[in-house]
């Protein structure tokens, strides 16, 4: 008897008990109307993989453009599922649907005004920056020659301001990391600020000093303590 083998030549193949008893018809048309209803409930993508599951059809990609006897799925069919499936390991497939990660381009940390000129001219005086955009709701100010690190002023009543936003400053802090955190403080003190926190060595390295600006924010101005600690001017004191 002549059958099919894996490389899709003909060849010898041993009789099956089936074949020899003259069920072998029978049994495939069992699995051909089994595949037949599960493919009609769940559509034609589903009738081809019933076929190749249920063992009607190819049980190997090498095997597809061969047709085992009545199996009435078409043979170009076959081959292009087994190329679609067995060339691309599913976990690649899976990969490829993935969305790459945008990359992100701009860190911008932006503090509602209630007084935009206002809180322009504080900071400007505080830390001494320049003013890098300007318009009538919105200003960013960077260090003098360092414009790559920004801080935004915006107009909380601007039409652009997120409504989500409005409101206290609760859970968040402005940090500025300074070369003397004492100057800044006399500077904040000589211009009627209001100094939440004296300069306090802390553990972590730091030695910080607490502003409220004129909107509520507060600021966190530091200045690394090992830093200080070499001038002759600065005296750290054990607090412990």
């Amino acid at each position: 008897m002549r059958g099919i083998n894996t490389t899709g030549e003909p060849g010898d193949q041993k009789p099956t008990w089936l074949q020899r008893t003259g069920s072998y018809r029978g049994a495939e048309r069992n699995l051909q109307g089994l595949s037949y209803i599960f493919g009609k409930i769940a559509g034609p993508q589903a009738r081809t993989l019933s076929r190749f599951r249920l063992g009607t059809g190819p049980r190997s990609p090498r095997e597809f453009g061969n047709r085992l006897p009545g199996n009435d799925h078409p043979p170009a069919t076959l081959r292009s599922f087994g190329a679609r499936n067995a060339a691309v390991p599913s976990h690649h497939r899976n990969f490829a649907r993935r969305l790459p990660m945008p990359a992100l381009n701009r860190v911008l940390f932006n503090v509602l005004c209630k007084d935009l000129a206002g809180s322009v001219a504080f900071y400007r005086q505080l830390l001494d920056l320049d003013t890098t955009y300007e318009s009538d709701w919105f200003v960013t100010l960077s260090p003098k020659g360092q414009p790559q690190i920004e801080i935004g002023l915006i107009d909380q009543v601007s039409q652009f301001t997120p409504r989500h936003a409005w409101g206290m400053h609760e859970g968040t802090y402005l940090t500025f990391e300074v070369d003397d955190v004492f100057e800044v403080l006399d500077r904040a003190r000589a211009m009627g600020a209001d100094v939440v926190s004296e300069a306090i060595a802390l553990d972590y390295g730091q030695t910080r000093g607490l502003i409220r600006d004129l909107n509520g924010m507060v600021i966190d101005v530091s200045t690394p303590t090992a830093q200080l600690a070499m001038r002759e001017d600065v005296v750290i004191e054990d607090v412990g």
